[in-house]
């Protein structure tokens, strides 16, 4: 095992793949290793999800046809799969090619991939059925940033992993090239099986990556529609806001209105103490002969208080 599948970068790392020929003393081969590196994001709610980790490493003896395999952070998925059904249908011919073990393992990840980017879309879809009506808007936006969140990094799982195989299937193509067994007719219409299950899976992850990024732009969607409502339901509320502050002022008006209309004859009849009407207990009530004053300083205080009010109306209006 290499010192660097230790290092610390790649344990931090989203995937990987690399491989080393053995030799002995004498320059004669003596096996092959490979390793790799899966990361599937899984979610199981809005707010909960898991990651689920592959870690392998694989060292193939030529002379004895045996293959040791350490793998590590398995999921419990795959630890019940192990050693059946998961090496079901293995035969000698196989176990001839270094990489018999990657078909198998990376239709795991595919499985794993296909559950978390259709679980993804479960919540999209959930988003867009729940789309709340313009009057009332609700969107919660914490909730779909942490959805654009998972999305990204399931996008990022798929993108490496796709390259993660196809990294693999350029290391089984040399592989091929150099291992003397493979040559033989049998052995190689097994490699080549191999070898076409590896692109099936490649190409099986690359449709994934774009369901991904169909989720990613309909969610994208869904929030800049959400912004889109809750600023036309801001523009809806203002408006009405302004047509209630409309209705105000012209219920002001019409209180100043009534009030030049009435103070200034209030005005004039209590600044002259002028008292047009009596009340006598044998002629009852009786009106003045000179109301008449009364009514020729108040009906021009009125219209000149009136008029001048409305002149600076105006004014103040034509000035804005």
């Amino acid at each position: 095992m290499p010192m660097l599948w230790w290092a610390e970068y790649c344990r931090n790392a989203n995937g990987y793949f690399g491989s080393t020929a053995t030799t002995n003393r004498e320059g004669n081969p003596t096996g092959i290793n490979t390793w790799t590196r899966f990361l599937v994001k899984l979610l199981h709610g809005p707010a909960e999800y898991k990651w689920y980790k592959i870690n392998i490493f694989v060292q193939w003896l030529p002379t004895s046809q045996q293959t040791v395999i350490l793998l590590f952070d398995a999921p419990s998925s795959l630890q019940k799969l192990l050693p059946s059904p998961f090496l079901d249908g293995l035969s000698r011919d196989d176990l001839v090619d270094p990489f018999w073990i990657y078909p198998r393992l990376i239709e795991e990840v595919v499985r794993h991939q296909d559950a978390a980017v259709w679980a993804a879309r479960t919540q999209v879809r959930t988003v867009e059925k729940a789309r709340a009506l313009v009057d009332h808007p609700g969107h919660d936006f914490a909730q779909l940033h942490d959805l654009a969140r998972h999305m990204i990094h399931i996008s990022e799982t798929l993108d490496v992993s796709v390259k993660t195989i196809s990294g693999i299937l350029r290391g089984h193509q040399a592989s091929s090239m150099n291992t003397t067994g493979v040559t033989q007719p049998p052995h190689r219409i097994a490699s080549q099986a191999i070898h076409e299950r590896l692109i099936f899976l490649e190409n099986m992850l690359e449709n994934l990556r774009h369901r991904s990024i169909s989720n990613k732009q309909r969610l994208d969607n869904e929030v800049q529609l959400a912004f889109h409502m809750v600023t036309q339901y801001d523009a809806t509320l203002s408006l009405k806001l302004n047509q209630s502050m409309q209705s105000d002022s012209s219920a002001m008006k019409t209180i100043s209105l009534l009030g030049l209309t009435f103070l200034p004859a209030t005005f004039i009849s209590a600044i002259f103490s002028m008292s047009f009407f009596t009340n006598d207990a044998e002629a009852g009530w009786t009106m003045s002969s000179r109301i008449w004053i009364y009514w020729a300083f108040a009906i021009p205080v009125t219209l000149l208080t009136t008029g001048l009010w409305f002149s600076f109306q105006r004014g103040w209006l034509g000035s804005r």
